[in-house]
C-alpha cells in the first residue's frame, strides 16, 4: 500500500473514532457492555487508547517524526479530546463530566501509545514520509 494512502486510511480511521466517541458522548444511555457494571473506566482507557494508537500511526506514516515526539503528541491529543469530551457532557442532558473518566481516558492514551512508541523506537518512519 502507498504511503499516501496509508496515511489517509490512519487519519480517516482516526477522524472516524473520535466521531465514535463523540456520538457515545452524546446518548444519554450510552450503550453499555454486560460486564460493564464497574468497568466502565476500562472502557474509557479502551476508548481513547484507541484513539491514541491511531494517532500515533498516523503522525508516524505522516511525518519523520521519531516514535517519541509521536507518542508526545499523540498521548496530549487524545487526552485532550478526552477533556473535551467530558466538558461536552455539561451539555448533554442525563450526562455529567467527571475527572475520573478524564484521568481514565489520558491513562488510556499514554497507555496506548507509549506500546506503540515501544514497538516502533529504533524503526525509521515509513519511507516516503514526509520530514516535519
Amino acid at each position: 500500500m502507498r504511503t499516501a494512502t496509508r496515511a489517509a486510511l490512519l487519519w480517516t480511521s482516526a477522524v472516524a473514532w473520535a466521531a465514535g466517541i463523540f456520538a457515545l458522548s452524546c446518548m444519554r444511555f450510552p450503550p453499555k457492555p454486560p460486564w460493564f457494571a464497574h468497568q466502565d473506566k476500562i472502557v474509557h482507557m479502551i476508548l481513547f487508547g484507541v484513539l491514541a494508537l491511531l494517532l500515533f500511526l498516523a503522525f508516524r506514516c505522516e511525518r519523520r517524526w521519531t516514535a517519541r515526539l509521536c507518542f508526545l503528541v499523540a498521548s496530549l491529543a487524545a487526552s485532550l479530546y478526552g477533556a473535551t469530551d467530558e466538558l461536552h457532557q455539561l451539555l448533554t442532558p442525563g450526562r455529567s463530566p467527571d475527572l475520573a473518566d478524564w484521568f481514565a481516558d489520558a491513562c488510556g492514551a499514554v497507555l496506548f501509545a507509549g506500546v506503540a512508541a515501544l514497538f516502533a523506537r529504533g524503526r525509521p518512519a515509513l519511507p516516503g514520509a514526509r520530514a516535519a
